[in-house]
């Protein structure tokens, strides 16, 4: 139901049978002016907000999320076991135990510990193989420079290097077995190493390639001469489809990923829907899937999609793949492959009512999304651990909790779910048990206030533009990348596919004033009751703006950032890089 008070009378609208059209009549994107973030843009000027705009605030808060448990991984503490902990010792049993022979693999783990930040003393024995190991990661940019959040500290780049490392092949049977002696002989080393294999496949998604614990707990394992792998890279859907179509053959012209994958997606051969193994980037990209298949919503009876709304939503879908990428790269593998006319003011005119784009599984999807890393960092972590570690950003920790701001995601996604779900009619799902815990009110009432407030939150004000691999060409020695350009707008008309229905009209004051109305329209007659017009509504929409291209060398954002500053336009940010 929605109740609509105009003109001293009160309207009540059963919106069960309502459906909303929606139609974007001009968008160029080329030679427009590109805007850095999007506080930059109308974020003040309307009570409408986009879904990029969500998009944008998950996408900060899940960058300083997963800022703060890498530094939360690294460290120890009562209940965990940091991986700087574990690199120590186990550099200082191979050190003592190792034999030159078994250097390979030895000598990666030392590195990593040393890229990792220890000053521990490296044995002379394996010292120059350290010390070249680390010099021929350093210069391939591709593996080893920090990108996304990690360059937002020292620290954090260190860890990036440190794990990228570790993604490396273990290439010897003498060296990978004292790994494995090594680790076997000590207790807290081998449950720690454990606890972060478990960790990396659930926070990002499952290992592509094989790790160490199959070698563990065994007396006389068999140890292969290679294949094997410290901390093996996530396997992600992209990647998955890019090296099942073009693992061993050429990337013909003109190969676009992400077209693939929409084509793939609106066929039924590829499907986002998670599986049980999968981690949170796999629930990250199941919530972008309504984007490419809006007519499969529970939802979509309650909208009509004109051409140009749907080929936004599907450039919408791709700018949010590559953000959401950009926050899980560490982890994820690369592979090598206008104005209404003015009616009488006895008139009540019904406009269609949106909060947020009616991108509702978008929404509901996200929420769950965050109840799921909840439960990985708690089970991970302790659960008071999320209750004493702040959210991290660019320019240092929030003042909140991750426990406190995670409810808050999981609100204010459900919020927006309920919000506009009741403005579109469309029945609510499981509402007991989904959003922050504090009922269904308390999170629509949390999503309004942020909407009422957007010019006042720092995640909307922070500069994302970025560049992000995604796989290697080893044909055209070049690395295939999304690039996050800017972000710009559009007008967005919704109007009535199915008007709803006027359940009850009943007076409830004076009708407006003489004075307000033109000579030729005059007052209602006694027992006349008023018009009901269903007229349309213009928002602002605030959208991301991306491309996939070859690129010689990966940027990092500030790199980037100062490249798409000087250029400004998409043509011109493309045609320069």
């Amino acid at each position: 139901m929605r109740t609509v008070e105009q003109n001293g009378y009160k309207l009540e609208l059963d919106q069960s049978n309502q459906a909303l059209s929606l139609e974007i009549p001009e968008r160029q994107v080329g030679q427009s002016r590109l805007l850095p973030t999007l506080a930059s843009g109308s974020l003040n000027k309307q009570s409408f907000v986009s879904a990029s705009a969500l998009a944008a605030k998950a996408k900060l808060f899940d960058d300083g999320l997963l800022a703060a448990v890498e530094i939360l991984s690294q460290r120890s503490s009562e209940d965990f076991g940091g991986k700087a902990y574990m690199l120590s010792t186990l550099a200082s049993l191979l050190g003592e135990s190792a034999l030159p022979s078994g250097r390979d693999p030895v000598s990666l783990i030392l590195a990593a510990n040393r890229l990792g930040g220890s000053k521990a003393t490296v044995p002379d024995w394996i010292a120059d193989d350290v010390e070249q190991g680390i010099t021929a990661f350093l210069s391939d940019e591709r593996a080893s420079k920090p990108v996304g959040f990690y360059t937002w500290t020292k620290e954090l780049e260190s860890i990036f290097q440190q794990d990228r490392l570790l993604q490396c092949e273990l290439e010897g049977q003498e060296g990978i077995a004292a790994i494995v002696t090594a680790i076997n002989s000590d207790e807290k080393l081998k449950t720690t190493y454990k606890r972060h294999i478990n960790l990396i496949s659930k926070l990002t998604n499952p290992l592509r390639k094989k790790d160490l614990q199959g070698l563990l707990d065994q007396k006389e394992p068999l140890i292969p001469p290679r294949g094997l792998h410290f901390f093996p890279p996530s396997r992600s859907h992209e990647t998955d489809l890019v090296q099942r179509l073009f693992g061993n053959s050429p990337i013909p012209e003109g190969f676009d990923l992400l077209s693939t994958m929409i084509a793939r997606i609106r066929s039924g051969e590829l499907t986002l829907t998670p599986s049980p193994d999968s981690g949170w980037y796999d629930l990250q990209t199941w919530a972008l899937e309504p984007l490419v298949t809006p007519e499969s919503t529970p939802e979509s009876s309650h909208l009509k999609l004109h051409e140009s709304y749907r080929s936004y939503l599907l450039d919408l879908f791709r700018s949010l793949m590559s953000l959401t990428r950009e926050g899980q790269i560490k982890q994820l593998d690369i592979p090598c492959c206008g104005s209404a006319a003015m009616l009488p003011p006895t008139d009540i005119t019904i406009c269609p009512e949106l909060s947020a784009e009616p991108t509702l599984e978008f929404y509901l999807r996200r929420s769950l999304s965050y109840r799921f890393v909840r439960r990985i960092l708690s089970e991970t972590f302790g659960s008071r651990a999320l209750e004493r570690v702040p959210r991290l950003t660019a320019d240092g920790a929030t003042r909140s909790s991750l426990d406190a701001e995670l409810s808050q995601m999981e609100g204010l996604f459900y919020g927006a779910y309920l919000t506009v779900a009741q403005q579109l009619g469309v029945p609510i799902q499981n509402p007991s048990g989904l959003g922050s815990g504090r009922g269904s009110q308390s999170d629509a009432e949390l999503f309004l206030s942020w909407l009422n407030h957007l010019g006042q939150d720092l995640d909307l004000s922070r500069d994302t533009r970025m560049m992000v691999p995604v796989f290697y060409d080893v044909q055209r020695r070049k690395t295939k990348a999304w690039v996050f350009l800017g972000w710009t707008s559009a007008q967005l008309l919704v109007s009535f596919a199915r008007e709803p229905q006027v359940i009850s009209l009943e007076k409830t004051g004076p009708q407006p004033a003489t004075a307000l109305m033109h000579p030729s329209q005059s007052l209602l007659s006694e027992g006349e009751k008023p018009r009901v017009r269903f007229t349309q509504s213009l928002y602002n929409l605030d959208y991301p703006v991306m491309a996939e291209i070859y690129v010689e060398r990966i940027l990092n954002r500030e790199e980037f950032q100062s490249h798409c500053t000087r250029y400004e336009t998409a043509e011109s940010i493309l045609s320069h890089l």
